[in-house]
């Protein structure tokens, strides 16, 4: 039986459970601690960045690879620059940006007791399929995105 047979509407409030309380501050603990840890590093100066080697398949090919400026994207927006964020890796920009919609829903439920029906509805049809295919889209596309930039650099 759906939500729409049992009589409840999209507007009304659903009850969380202890159990979605709990996992709305897993998620927010998971999810925000690190953000803000990068936040932190970048209030102090602290480039993130030297834990990183450089990327193997630009040294190599001079070409960005998927994942080329994730590191650099989330500097700028943990600084709270996120047009510029967005400019040098779209994918990251997007994905931060989920991350901290994640991070807002699971302390809003835990906080609250409230669960959106909308939330509901939507972790329900949130299959690992779906999930998988377009977080690949988003890969995809980011990459594309900074392909383009090296190619119109380079004429």
């Amino acid at each position: 039986m759906t939500l729409d047979q049992q009589g409840i509407s999209g507007n009304k409030r659903l009850k969380a459970t202890s159990g979605q309380r709990k996992k709305g501050l897993l998620i927010f603990l998971v999810v925000a601690l690190p953000l803000i840890g990068t936040a932190v590093l970048e209030a102090v100066h602290y480039d993130i960045g030297r834990l990183f080697a450089p990327c193997g398949f630009k040294v190599s090919h001079g070409l960005p690879c998927p994942t080329c400026g994730y590191t650099t994207s989330l500097r700028a927006f943990s600084r709270g620059h996120w047009v510029a964020a967005f400019k040098i890796q779209p994918g990251a920009c997007f994905f931060y940006v989920s991350l901290v919609a994640s991070a807002v829903m699971g302390i809003y439920v835990a906080l609250s007791g409230h669960y959106p029906h909308w939330l509901r509805k939507g972790l329900a049809e949130c299959t690992p399929k779906y999930i998988f295919l377009g977080t690949l889209l988003v890969v995809l596309l980011g990459w594309a995105v900074l392909l383009a930039q090296a190619f119109y650099k380079k004429s």
